[in-house]
């Protein structure tokens, strides 16, 4: 019927003529037509599982578009230059006590509390001491 209407109002314009063509309503068709096949032969299951997973995978990934767009990338880009400042010092540490000023220095610029109070080798000492993590 779409066909006709088309090839009546638009007989020598291929282009317009197939614009004149119902797409959506042709696409659901013959969606059906193959669903329809697919459980004649048998296939129905497996193509509908993957369906239904695609769908799930779309719908999770879309809410996962909308957290990315809520993002503020310059303090996201602020954040990872800070982080990246911080692997060019460990490149450079030569001994452990290196290391461990480093791990400090890291703590005390990105405002961390530390889980022990005083100086660690003495904390870790004391048998009755324990890491507080906030």
């Amino acid at each position: 019927m779409d066909g006709v209407d088309a090839l009546r109002y638009y007989p020598e314009n291929i282009l317009c003529c197939f614009m004149r063509f119902n797409i959506i309503a042709w696409v659901r068709f013959v969606s059906l037509v193959l669903k329809e096949i697919c459980i004649k032969i048998g296939l129905s299951d497996d193509i509908i599982n993957n369906l239904e997973t695609l769908k799930q995978t779309n719908y999770i990934l879309s809410e996962y578009v909308q957290d990315l767009k809520e993002l503020d990338f310059d303090d996201f880009r602020k954040e990872t230059e800070k982080y990246n400042t911080f692997v060019g010092l460990f490149e450079n540490a030569k001994t452990e006590q290196d290391i461990n000023d480093m791990l400090l220095y890291i703590v005390r610029s990105i405002e961390l509390e530390k889980p022990w109070q005083g100086d660690f080798d003495s904390h870790m000492l004391n048998k009755d001491a324990y890491l507080v993590f906030k």
